[in-house]
């Protein structure tokens, strides 16, 4: 009887011994498909990331970033920055290139499209998924900064020591920046191991999915710059643009769209995601390019010049204003039916942001995340007005009740 007794306070201490070694691991019966790290701690845990969306409406595609075509290719590309509580550089997470691929239901547990990290190439020139890894001890919390700065492949994102880049050429590229930061959950309050075990355990029996959870880290893009497009239409009052384009046609063309007072590159602080300017006054605008292989003669149906302007925000109290100049050529009218001599004429005209604020008409900032329409509308070659439209980052039809006048 004694040795009964004895067995069975041996049992029970075994018991209350195992199950403090293996409190964590037995929330739920452990599961050979589960990923060896979930039980393991001393296994690392891959970085990955949720469901990613940029702040926009759809647009065309024209490197303008938007969620069903260029944001979504292979060809966009960015920096990946990882940042502890102290401000210290992940080991290996310093200014990554990472790249948006489709999820899988099976694999993700959510439909979309996840950060992938870029590597190296294979033999035959392909890139290879890159895997980068939480450290093993979890007394780091991350925060995660990426930044697309270019439409260029094979950029280094590297950001300087001050977790600054510089020299960013602004223009043709929309740039466009996101910052996931953990919110508190079951007790840990930043990204590292200990905080995605506890999100993939989180969801019950079987369930090993994490990036599907509003608390993985996810990229949400804003843009940081202001999207400029040019309309030019031929249009006058009494035909609704007819005669205005009769008139015009093979007799006045536009050759060229240019805007000043901008600052043509930029400093982006991926800490604080503040885009600031470069002055250069010696070098403070941009052409904006078309295909010039045929005469844009204005139509009553017009037609956008050349590819959108990404420029930044601008401050009305510290920067002189945007100004876009016209260059148009016209046939001289006394000498038109005989092929005559062609002019050149300059058109120079503030861009002044307009709305309608406290009942009266005020001049306020391009913002960040907008995008401006500027209707050229032309009744001849003597008499042009630029109007503008704010279209929210989509390129909707031009209603002219929204217009209103600049300069």
């Amino acid at each position: 009887m004694r040795k009964l007794t004895a067995f069975i306070s041996v049992f029970v201490v075994l018991v209350v011994s195992s199950c403090g070694k293996n409190e964590k691991a037995s929330v739920r019966a452990m599961d050979p498909d589960a990923p060896e790290w979930l039980y393991d701690e001393t296994s690392p845990v891959p970085i990955g990331f949720g469901v990613g969306t940029v702040v926009s409406a759809t647009t065309k595609s024209d490197y303008s970033v938007e969620p069903e075509g260029y944001f979504t290719s292979d060809s966009f590309r960015y920096g990946v920055l990882a940042l502890d509580q102290n401000g210290d550089v992940h080991p290996s997470v310093n200014g990554v290139e990472a790249r948006n691929v489709p999820t899988s239901l099976i694999m993700d547990g959510i439909a979309g499209y996840k950060t992938q990290f870029v590597g190296e190439l294979d033999v035959n020139g392909v890139e290879i998924e890159k895997t980068h890894y939480y450290p093993v001890k979890s007394d780091k919390n991350y925060t995660f900064y990426a930044y697309h700065i270019t439409n260029l492949l094979g950029q280094v994102y590297t950001p300087d020591s001050e977790n600054k880049i510089g020299s960013i050429g602004l223009g043709d590229c929309d740039i466009v920046y996101a910052k996931a930061e953990a919110v508190e959950f079951q007790g840990h309050s930043g990204y590292n191991a200990a905080y995605i075990r506890a999100l993939m355990d989180y969801g019950g029996a079987y369930h090993y999915y994490y990036l599907d959870n509003s608390f993985a880290p996810h990229f949400q893009f804003e843009h940081l710059t202001s999207r400029f497009r040019f309309w030019v239409q031929a249009v006058d009052e009494v035909s609704g643009g007819a005669y205005a384009e009769e008139t015009m046609d093979g007799k006045v063309k536009v050759v060229g769209i240019k805007v000043s007072n901008v600052k043509k590159t930029a400093t982006l602080d991926i800490q604080g995601g503040v885009l600031s300017g470069n002055v250069n006054p010696a070098d403070n605008e941009f052409v904006i390019n078309r295909d010039a292989t045929s005469p844009f003669y204005p139509k009553k149906d017009g037609g956008f010049w050349g590819d959108p302007l990404f420029v930044l925000p601008n401050d009305l109290l510290t920067e002189p204003g945007y100004v876009v100049t016209l260059t148009i050529q016209y046939l001289n009218p006394s000498t038109a039916d005989g092929g005559g001599e062609w002019k050149t004429a300059e058109y120079t005209l503030p861009l002044v942001n307009k709305k309608v604020v406290n009942e009266v008409m005020t001049e306020v900032p391009f913002e960040a995340g907008v995008s401006y329409n500027f209707h050229i509308n032309l009744q001849s070659y003597e008499k042009i007005e630029i109007s503008t439209t704010v279209t929210e980052w989509e390129d909707a039809p031009h209603n002219p009740e929204d217009d209103f006048i600049i300069g």
